[in-house]
């Protein structure tokens, strides 16, 4: 639960995040005895899936808002 509100707080400070969010993951693992590596690892993977979410949604978002506005 730490690691994602650090990682909140990246995603604020930062444009989506790149960069900050994988290092602060690892920086509050590494309060856990979580190796560095393996907390920087699972932040990119964490931060990956959340934009590739994002992209999937925005996308299948504005294609069913086109089919939509053609029905009204």
């Amino acid at each position: 639960m730490v690691g994602f509100i650090a990682g909140t707080f990246a995603m604020s400070l930062t444009s989506g995040g790149i960069g900050l969010y994988p290092l602060a993951i690892a920086s509050v693992y590494k309060l856990y005895d979580v190796p560095v590596d393996v907390g920087q690892a699972f932040g990119w993977v964490l931060w990956t899936a959340q934009t590739l979410l994002v992209i999937l949604a925005g996308s299948i978002s504005a294609l069913l808002l086109t089919f939509v506005s053609k029905k009204s």
